[in-house]
């Protein structure tokens, strides 16, 4: 009070007063952010885009996919065929003991592709605590684990031939094995290619200017 009675004193106008909010304004709530927003209703923030280099493997790790199930998925296919569980009439194919289909070597190689690929967009989008990695012992032990189930008789006719209703039990077998072979391939064509990245950089910060 003393203060602004010695500055009416000296004749130089009071300091402007801070204006007080309105009631209506002290009821609107601030604005959060819809981006804000849209994070939490998804259950947190959204995930970290991937890297570069992993972004470039996904195309080589779509072909090792492909190709694995192309070889590998007739070898298989071809001890099913030994023990009489699958008989091939128009299409079967004999390359030396091996007696199998034409159409299974494309048809495996797009099933082992659809499946690691899909495991490695699962994987993407796990928090990063919850990631898996792949190996090659995992792999190797995954696949051994194949045969550790066995096939009955034919027990299930539908149009006259006989389907093992087991069969289904063999793609969910095939699971781990992909997604183990899926995630050790990614992991060592992204190093492959983060190695690659760093040895261009270093050989351009080496030329001379």
């Amino acid at each position: 009070m003393r203060a602004k009675l010695a500055v009416l004193a000296a004749g130089t106008p009071p300091p402007p007063r801070r204006p007080h909010p309105s009631p209506r304004q002290r009821q609107i709530p601030p604005r959060r952010s819809l981006r804000s927003i849209r994070s939490l209703s998804g259950g947190g923030p959204p995930p970290p885009p991937a890297p570069a280099s992993r972004r470039r493997a996904w195309p080589a790790v779509s072909a090792a996919l492909f190709g694995a199930g192309f070889l590998l998925g007739p070898l298989l296919d071809g001890i099913h065929s030994r023990v009489g569980l699958q008989v091939y009439g128009n299409g079967a194919l004999d390359v030396g003991p091996l007696h199998t289909h034409v159409l299974v070597p494309p048809l495996l190689g797009a099933f082992y592709l659809t499946i690691g690929l899909l495991h490695l967009a699962l994987d993407q989008r796990a928090p990063p605590k919850s990631k898996a990695t792949g190996s090659s012992q995992k792999t190797a032990t995954s696949l051994l684990l194949l045969g550790c189930w066995s096939y009955p008789n034919a027990d299930v006719h539908l149009l006259g031939e006989g389907l093992v209703s087991w069969t289904a039990t063999c793609y969910f077998v095939y699971t781990p094995f992909l997604a183990n072979l899926a995630r050790w391939l990614d992991s060592r064509l992204a190093a492959a290619d983060d190695g690659a990245g760093a040895g261009a950089e270093g050989d351009d910060g080496a030329a001379p200017p």
